[in-house]
């Protein structure tokens, strides 16, 4: 869903929006890669961006990695050191896109500007993976700070409709009203 929400807000101001992503072009293959094979082609592939999206107003192309997380405190998202490690070696142009599940805020930045240099990755101990931490608040800027298609009044309005839209939606398929 975080996807398809950034997808809809991008397309909103202009931007044309492409899946890019290995799900969407490898499906049959996919199944038979396996995670970390060492092979640099295979890791490429698995690591891909999820989306290019295209400006064709200033002929400019981004690729759009996106996550998301419930985490409570934005001041505390982590992502995996291997997840990070492989965008910083294949994908370093790339954007990272972080929708809070809790607060319906999105958070951009990109991969060249994440500074791991004063940080050190911390044990996950229910999932067994080193992660980096990052603060979405600060380390990490807004949808219109980092498109500039993307007008901030306006993005407050449409946001707060697909906010509105996708929680009735959400309700609508509990049984809620």
């Amino acid at each position: 869903m975080p996807q398809t929400l950034l997808t809809i807000v991008l397309l909103e101001f202009g931007y044309e929006v492409y899946p890019f992503g290995y799900e969407n072009y490898l499906t049959n293959i996919v199944r038979h890669m396996q995670r970390d094979s060492g092979n640099a082609s295979v890791e490429k592939i698995r690591s891909a961006p999820d989306l290019f999206v295209f400006d064709r107003e200033s002929n400019t192309g981004f690729l759009v990695e996106v996550k998301s997380t419930t985490q409570r405190d934005e001041r505390r998202y982590s992502i995996t050191q291997s997840d990070i490690d492989k965008y910083f070696r294949y994908w370093n142009e790339a954007i990272l896109v972080v929708y809070s599940a809790r607060s319906k805020n999105f958070y951009a930045q990109e991969m060249s500007r994440l500074d791991l240099s004063k940080k050190k990755p911390v044990a996950n101990t229910s999932s067994g993976t080193l992660n980096y931490p990052f603060d979405l608040t600060t380390e990490f800027e807004s949808l219109p700070d980092k498109f500039c298609r993307i007008d901030p009044r306006w993005f407050e309005y449409v946001w707060s409709r697909l906010r509105d839209a996708f929680s009735k939606l959400a309700c609508d398929e509990r049984g809620g009203s």
